[in-house]
C-alpha cells in the first residue's frame, strides 16, 4: 500500500506554527479530529501527572536504601495527595543491580500495580536494562512495564505529548537507533507540547553527582541539539541522580526527579536530603508547572523552608485538550531489511486509528560508537569505552600502567604485562551481543572493518562474527578473517553471511516467537608487545549506500510501501486499516543503506491494560495472558485513559485470560468471561452503584465505591446494576 511523502517543509505546513515567545510549546487544537472516547469535561482545567524515581528494590544496603513497607507508605501519600492524577511515570532503577525476580515483584505490586486505576509508565533505568548478564534486559523491562516493542514510546493524554527516551545499551548514551526513532517522533508530533522522560542527565543542566561520566549522557551535545530544535519540548524530567532539581534552560526545564528509594541525594545544600518523594507537573492551557514533592513530610518542598527553588513554571499556550484523542506509539529507529520483532498490545478502544510513519536513514553503519569518539569516565572504574567491549581492560600485575588509552577520536591499546595475551576488542561488548544486540535478519551479508595502526607490525588480527539469541545461545560463529597487520594505519575488511538459523526457533521460524537474533563482532589481536591504535570498529549491511531506498513495513502479512528514496527529513504516512491484535508482526524492508525508521501510532484508546495483552472485541476486550508473572498476585490492572459514565472492571487476581463486556442500552449488566484462572480469582469493579446481582460466584462486597468479586471457578460473571 503506498502512501504519501511529506516533506519536512509540508509537514511544518500541516501543523501548528510557531507564536513568540521564549517559552512556547504546541498550538492548541493540533491533534487530530476522533474525540468520541475522551473525556471533554475536564474539571481541573490541566492534566496533572507524577514523576518517581530510583526505586532501587533490591538493594541490599539497609543504610541507605528504605524497607519495602517505607517505599508502600510513601506512594500511599502521594496517591492521597493527589487522588485524580491523570498519569504516574517511574524514570527508571526500579530494582537494583543483579536483583532476583522477586524485588521485580515488589516494583511491581507497589509501584506500577500501586498506582492502581491511574494510567502508568516505564521509563527503564540503568539498573534495569544493563543487567544483560541474565538474559534479555530489554524484553524484561518491557514485560515489568507494558511496552509493546522496544523500551522508547511515546504517548498522548489531553493533548500532551511524552517521549520515553532511555539509554539501552550503555548507562551514558542514547543509542542512534533510539534518537532515529525519537527524531521521526518529535517531527509527528511538533504541534504538541512535549515531555522528554530520560533515566539519565543532560550535561551542563541538572548536577551529575560525584561522578560525571556516569550521571550526564556522554552523548549530551547530540541530544541537546535534537530536542532544541523542536520548541514545543519544554521539560527533560529524569532520574539516577536521586537529587531534586529544576534547571530552566534554553525555554525548557530540566528536572531531576529526586528519589522514592536509593541513596540520599550526594550534595549538601537543598537537593531534598532525607526524603522521599518525587515531581509533581501541571500542564494547564496557558502554562506547564513542576513542583517537587515530599512525601516524607507530605508537602511540597516550597512550602519547606529554603525550598522555594523547587517549583517552576513556564507561561506559554500549550496544546492542552482534553477533547484529543488518547494515543500510544512505538516502533524502532532504523530497523534493518529483513528485521522483526514481535509488538504485544497494551491498549483497547472501538474507535482506535493505525497509522504507520517512516523515515529514511543516512548511512549504512548499524553499530553504536563505530568512530570511537563517545567516551566516559567513572570515579570508581575509571575510563570507559560506550556501547563497545575491551578485554582485558587492565593489566593483572601492575594496574598503574594503562592498557588503554582514548585518543579522540579513536584509541591506543598498549602493551599488557603478558605480551602473548589476546586483546580482544567486541561490539557491543560481550554481555550485551550475546542477549540483546545487534538484532539482524538471518539471511543476509554483513560487512566489518577495522582500522589498526601499527608503528612495525606483525602482530594477527583476526576478525569474527557471532551470532546469538536473546537467551545468550550462540547460534552460529562464522569463519574468521585473519591478517598479519602491517605498518602504519590500514583498513581490514571482511564479509560475514549470517544463515538461516535451523534447529532453535526463532521469530524469523515462528512468528509467535519472542527468540531475536543478534549480531556481535569481535576483533582478536596479538601479540600486543607494542601499541596498537583503533580509530574505527563497525560493519554495515554489505553494498549498503548512503540513503533508505524503497522503504516499507509489513504488519501481519499486509505491506505498507514508500517507493523511492526516503531521505531523514522525510516522513511518509500510511494508514493501516483494522484493530490491532494481542500481538502484531512487524518485518522492516529497505533498500539503499539497508535501514529505515518506523513508528505506528495507535489513536483513540480508551483503556490501558497493565501486565497482560488485550485486544478490542465487538463488545469490549479480551485480556491475557500475563506478561509481567513477576508479582506474586498476579495482578492484571486496566486503566481508563477517559473519564467512564459508568462501572469498569479495573484490576484482577489470578486471573490469566478473560473476556469484558460493557454495558448497553439493552443490557445494563457488565460481564466478565474467565477462561483461565491461575489460583482463586479477584474481580475488581470501579462502580458507584451497587450492583443489584452478581452471577456465577455468591461472595462479593461494594464498600466505597469498589465492587470485589470473588471466584473459584472459570466462566461467565454477570454483574447486573438496576433492576
Amino acid at each position: 500500500m503506498a502512501g504519501d511523502l511529506i516533506t519536512r517543509r509540508r509537514f511544518l505546513k500541516g501543523t501548528c506554527g510557531s507564536v513568540a515567545g521564549v517559552a512556547l510549546a504546541g498550538c492548541r487544537g493540533a491533534s487530530l479530529a476522533n474525540t468520541a472516547s475522551v473525556d471533554k469535561d475536564d474539571a481541573k482545567g490541566m492534566l496533572t501527572g507524577f514523576v518517581v524515581a530510583d526505586a532501587h528494590f533490591g538493594w541490599d544496603k539497609p543504610d541507605v536504601q528504605p524497607p519495602v513497607e517505607v517505599i508502600r507508605a510513601m506512594m500511599g501519600r502521594i496517591l492521597r495527595r493527589f487522588p485524580d492524577l491523570d498519569l504516574f511515570i517511574d524514570a527508571g532503577d526500579a530494582h537494583h543491580g543483579h536483583a532476583p525476580d522477586q524485588n521485580r515483584g515488589e516494583w511491581t505490586d507497589v509501584i506500577a500495580n500501586g498506582c492502581g486505576k491511574v494510567p502508568f509508565f516505564y521509563v527503564a533505568g540503568n539498573h534495569d536494562i544493563m543487567n544483560f548478564g541474565h538474559g534479555d534486559a530489554e524484553l524484561r523491562c518491557n514485560r515489568m512495564g507494558s511496552a509493546p516493542c522496544r523500551p522508547y514510546y511515546s504517548f498522548d493524554l489531553k493533548g500532551i505529548h511524552f517521549l520515553s527516551l532511555p539509554e539501552l545499551m550503555d548507562v551514558c548514551i542514547v543509542t542512534r537507533e533510539t534518537l532515529e526513532w525519537a527524531s521521526l517522533d518529535l517531527e509527528a508530533n511538533r504541534g504538541k507540547t512535549t515531555v522528554i522522560l530520560s533515566h539519565n542527565s543532560i550535561a551542563n543542566t541538572t548536577l551529575p553527582g560525584l561522578d560525571p561520566g556516569y550521571r550526564e549522557l556522554a552523548n549530551s551535545e547530540e541530544v541537546y541539539d535534537l530536542i532544541n530544535r523542536y520548541p514545543n519540548v519544554l521539560a527533560w524530567m529524569h532520574g539516577h541522580n536521586h537529587t531534586w532539581e529544576i534547571v530552566p534552560k534554553s525555554g525548557k526545564l530540566y528536572v531531576s526527579c529526586g528519589r522514592i528509594g536509593g541513596f540520599d541525594p550526594p550534595y549538601p545544600g537543598w537537593f531534598g536530603r532525607g526524603h522521599l518523594g518525587g515531581m509533581y507537573f501541571e500542564a494547564a492551557p496557558d502554562r506547564f508547572t513542576v513542583r517537587g514533592y515530599s512525601a516524607t513530610e507530605a508537602c511540597f518542598f516550597d512550602e519547606i523552608e529554603h525550598y522555594s527553588h523547587l517549583t517552576k513554571s513556564i507561561s506559554g499556550p500549550t496544546s492542552y485538550d482534553p477533547g484529543a484523542p488518547a494515543a500510544f506509539s512505538y516502533g524502532i529507529g532504523g530497523a534493518l531489511d529483513g528485521q522483526r520483532m514481535r509488538a504485544a498490545n497494551h491498549y483497547a478502544g472501538e474507535s482506535v486509528q493505525r497509522q504507520i510513519f517512516l523515515s529514511g536513514c543516512s548511512g549504512g553503519v548499524l553499530n553504536e560508537n563505530a568512530d570511537i569518539q563517545k567516551y566516559a569516565c567513572r570515579s570508581l572504574a575509571g575510563k570507559l569505552l560506550p556501547a563497545l567491549g575491551l578485554h582485558p581492560y587492565k593489566n593483572k600485575n601492575d594496574h598503574s600502567k594503562p592498557a588503554w588509552e582514548w585518543l579522540d577520536p579513536g584509541i591506543r591499546l598498549n602493551p599488557l604485562d603478558n605480551p602473548k595475551q589476546d586483546r580482544v576488542l567486541t561490539s557491543p561488548h560481550t554481555q550485551a551481543g550475546r542477549v540483546a544486540y545487534y538484532r539482524c535478519a538471518p539471511g543476509r551479508r554483513y560487512f566489518a572493518a577495522i582500522d589498526a595502526e601499527a608503528e612495525g607490525g606483525g602482530q594477527s588480527l583476526k576478525l569474527e562474527c557471532q551470532v546469538h539469541d536473546n537467551e545468550g545461545n550462540l547460534l552460529s560463529a562464522l569463519p574468521v578473517a585473519e591478517w598479519q597487520i602491517g605498518p602504519g594505519r590500514r583498513r581490514y575488511e571482511a564479509n560475514f553471511d549470517v544463515p538461516a538459523i535451523s534447529g532453535t526457533p526463532t521469530i524469523y521460524s515462528d512468528p509467535t516467537s519472542d527468540r531475536t537474533i543478534q549480531l556481535m563482532i569481535c576483533a582478536t589481536i596479538c601479540p600486543n608487545a607494542e601499541p596498537i591504535v583503533v580509530r574505527h570498529f563497525g560493519f554495515t549491511l554489505a553494498g549498503a549506500s548512503e540513503t533508505t531506498e524503497d522503504a516499507a513495513i509489513i504488519v501481519d502479512g499486509a505491506e505498507f510501501r514508500r517507493d523511492g528514496s526516503l531521505g531523514e527529513a522525510e516522513c511518509a504516512v500510511l494508514p493501516v486499516p483494522g484493530l490491532p491484535g494481542s500481538h502484531t508482526l512487524f518485518e522492516a524492508r529497505a533498500g539503499g543503506c539497508g535501514r529505515v525508521t518506523w513508528l505506528i501510532r495507535h489513536e483513540g484508546i480508551k483503556w490501558q491494560v497493565r501486565n497482560a495483552t488485550v485486544q478490542t472485541t465487538q463488545k469490549g476486550m479480551l485480556v491475557g495472558p500475563m506478561r509481567n508473572t513477576f508479582c506474586p498476585k498476579n495482578e492484571i490492572v486496566i486503566a481508563p485513559l477517559f473519564r467512564p459514565a459508568g462501572p469498569y472492571v479495573s484490576r484482577t487476581r489470578n486471573i490469566d485470560r478473560f473476556s469484558v463486556r460493557f454495558p448497553t442500552d439493552d443490557d445494563s449488566s457488565l460481564v466478565v468471561g474467565i477462561e483461565k484462572l491461575l489460583g482463586p480469582g479477584e474481580i475488581f469493579v470501579q462502580s458507584k452503584a451497587r450492583p443489584s446481582s452478581v452471577s456465577g460466584t455468591s461472595r462479593w462486597e461494594h464498600v466505597d465505591g469498589l465492587l470485589r468479586i470473588e471466584v473459584d471457578v472459570a466462566g461467565e460473571k454477570r454483574i447486573i446494576f438496576g433492576t
